[in-house]
């Protein structure tokens, strides 16, 4: 939170690899600038290799291609932002622009229920205080419990989206957002 908010244009934010930063961040608007501020991993090797290929590898009779395997640990080097409760991982605030993030993971720890990991908390009166140029590049984004199987019960999550955001020039490269499928509404809530 400290790095966040003493960033300026042009800064890169460089996180651990392996490490979950536990907490809700929330992203500003940092005024007048238009070079990104870039999240991302200190260990570039860390991201899995088959975020890279998105654009080919496809390949419905086969998802250990394209799906990120949790349960064999293809993301464990991944620095992630973490949510403990049931607030976004990633808050925007009212005209927040030119923020980059590149090969982390965004998640919750399943401790309660997650409406948006990424939300966009901006209320723009004006067109200029729309979201603007935010960049996601070899993002992964989970809810706790996936294991990338997609045969294990996907009816019952705890993240119900992934992103709730709006504005212009918001791009997304090579990310994988999986194992969010909404929450079923007579599952009991003791379920985490």
């Amino acid at each position: 939170t400290t790095a966040i908010a003493a960033s300026t244009f042009g800064d890169t934010i460089k996180l651990a690899e392996g490490v979950s930063y536990p907490g809700n961040f929330v992203f500003p608007d940092k005024g007048v600038g238009s070079s990104f501020i870039t999240i991302t991993t200190d260990t570039p090797a860390s991201i899995p290799a088959k975020l890279a290929l998105y654009s080919t590898n496809y390949d419905y009779n086969d998802e250990s291609l394209y799906r990120i395997q949790f349960a064999l640990g293809e993301a464990d080097d991944v620095p992630r932002l973490v949510t403990e409760n049931g607030n976004a991982v990633i808050r925007f605030t009212t005209g927040a622009h030119h923020w980059k993030f590149v090969g982390i993971g965004l998640t919750n720890d399943g401790s309660a229920l997650v409406n948006t990991l990424v939300f966009d908390d901006a209320n723009p009166t004006t067109a200029a205080e729309f979201l603007h140029d935010i960049w996601w590049e070899k993002v992964i984004v989970w809810p706790f419990e996936e294991t990338g199987n997609s045969s294990v019960d996907y009816t019952v999550r705890s993240v119900t989206n992934g992103f709730i955001i709006g504005g212009s020039n918001l791009t997304w490269l090579n990310c994988a957002v999986q194992g969010i499928t909404g929450n079923d509404i007579n599952a009991p809530t003791e379920r985490m």
